[in-house]
């Protein structure tokens, strides 16, 4: 059976089973049907990065995390010495993640106020 086939709330499922590296390596890029899918609203990601060397971590980091910023669940960072500086990558990575959030929030607390008052 060709994969390409399966519907889309089926791959959807089947992404759910996968991190977000093995998730990204097997199916990023094969076509625009797969790409769609895998930036889906819905979509979320696990990162373990613990044992990724650090040339495949750079990839990673700079090319896909970007645009899935909002959607990452969970994040496993390592300071091996293969692995060096993840974290520090990541702060700068973790305050606009954190801008954010406070934007989302501040949006909510705004539409909550004007809801509430009218």
């Amino acid at each position: 059976m060709n994969v390409e086939l399966l519907l889309n709330d089926i791959l959807l499922d089947l992404f759910n089973y996968f991190g977000g590296i093995d998730l990204l390596h097997a199916f990023y890029d094969l076509n625009f049907r797969f790409n769609f899918l895998l930036y889906n609203e819905s979509q979320m990601y696990r990162f373990n990065f613990c044992s990724m060397l650090k040339r495949d971590f750079h990839m990673i980091y700079q090319q896909r995390l970007s645009v899935i910023t909002d959607r990452i669940i969970r994040l496993s960072l390592s300071e091996h010495e293969e692995t060096s500086k993840q974290i520090n990558l990541f702060d700068s990575y973790l305050l606009s993640f954190k801008e954010r959030v406070d934007e989302l929030i501040n949006s909510f607390r705004s539409s909550f106020w004007t809801d509430e008052h009218q």
